[in-house]
């Protein structure tokens, strides 16, 4: 195998597996990495943290957040957040 078929081959394994877990995490049901953020303790601000994988689930409003921003905003005692 040719080493740009190797770069593409890796390429495109990376893009899958970046397209599953983002769709495996956008669903609940995952109650072992749910938090409420009734219960999780704020130690920065949303303004100090950096974009991750996860969902924030307000009602039916699903967005793909960090944590902090999810749950150290006014409001969010209703809130859930699921992922890492």
């Amino acid at each position: 195998m040719t080493p740009k078929r190797v770069r593409i081959l890796a390429a495109v394994a990376v893009v899958f597996l970046a397209a599953a877990t983002t769709r495996v995490l956008s669903r609940p049901g995952f109650p072992e990495d749910t938090t409420r953020c009734k219960n999780y303790v704020c130690r920065v601000a949303c303004e100090d943290t950096v974009y991750v994988i996860g969902v924030c689930r307000d009602g039916n409003q699903y967005s793909q957040i960090t944590i902090e921003c999810c749950c150290c905003v006014p409001g969010s005692n209703n809130r859930t957040w699921t992922g890492g």
